[in-house]
């Protein structure tokens, strides 16, 4: 086998990182209280998707996150500022193919996580 198909087969293999950033207006600990106490209803959402949650583990305004989907394992973490949520989930290869469902999905069900429901807005 070649170098090129060698940088291939990696560049393939590596985890793809899914970005997605929620705006609040919080403040850094009060989100941070908000997530801590919501992360059992975090785990029911992912859950319905077949998602496990296998670890959480925070760490100041981290939150590391480990799950298993489709018997991949998917590391995380969530990082609250002032003003905003960001959460980056390292997607395997396989996985990969459903990043932008992922995606919006995070977009749409991470606001309640932080109270706020866009139906009442």
């Amino acid at each position: 086998m070649g170098s090129g198909s060698f940088t291939q087969l990696t560049e393939h293999a590596m985890p793809k990182p899914l970005v997605v950033t929620i705006s609040h207006s919080l403040g850094r600990e009060q989100a941070v209280a908000r997530l801590k106490e919501r992360i059992g209803t975090a785990r029911q959402m992912l859950s319905q998707y077949r998602v496990a949650v296998v670890k959480d583990e925070w760490n100041d305004d981290r939150l590391d996150l480990g799950l298993r989907a489709l018997g991949q394992t998917v590391r995380g973490t969530v990082d609250v500022k002032d003003d905003y949520v960001r959460i980056e989930v390292l997607l395997p290869w396989l996985l990969a193919a459903f990043a932008d469902r992922v995606q919006a999905l995070v977009h749409q069900k991470a606001p309640a996580l932080l109270g706020h429901d866009p139906k009442r807005d």
